[in-house]
């Protein structure tokens, strides 16, 4: 989740006729929980592609369905984990391989975030905090090789 403050408004906001679009020069983050940086390819003749940051999974499930039926295709994704995830002393961006969904041991129907990075290395989110070697029942919702 990313807040945004009308102070970091970035002046280019005023040349856009639309009252959806609002440029910002800074966005701040809410939470300290991981997000996505996604690659889209948005027309494949002209091969223009675009950034996005989502900052859930719900949001990259989404995106993943929606991009059959559009004209884009998501070309990357990475994942941004914090240090408490990471093991390092700040944020880091790594290429995502695959997301996996996973059930807590201790109680019956809550799951966790499991983020396979490119290199081999996992990571966890529980709301438990659960850690990786006790989750059960591991099981693949998006692949992004």
């Amino acid at each position: 989740m990313f807040l945004t403050h009308s102070s970091n408004t970035h002046p280019m906001s005023k040349w856009i006729q639309s009252s959806e679009i609002t440029y910002w020069s800074a966005v701040e983050l809410a939470v300290s929980v991981p997000w996505f940086m996604v690659q889209l390819r948005k027309n494949s003749t002209l091969k223009e592609t675009s950034d996005m940051l989502l900052s859930g999974v719900d949001d990259l499930l989404r995106l993943m369905e929606t991009q059959a039926s559009d004209e884009c295709e998501v070309t990357s994704v990475s994942l941004v984990s914090p240090a408490h995830m990471n093991g390092g002393t700040g944020w880091k961006l790594e290429p995502l391989a695959a997301l996996w969904e996973a059930e807590e041991p201790d109680a019956e129907g809550q799951t966790a975030d499991v983020y396979e990075l490119t290199s081999g290395t996992c990571y966890a989110r529980s709301a438990l905090g659960t850690p990786l070697d006790s989750l059960r029942k591991v099981q693949v919702i998006a692949d992004f090789r």
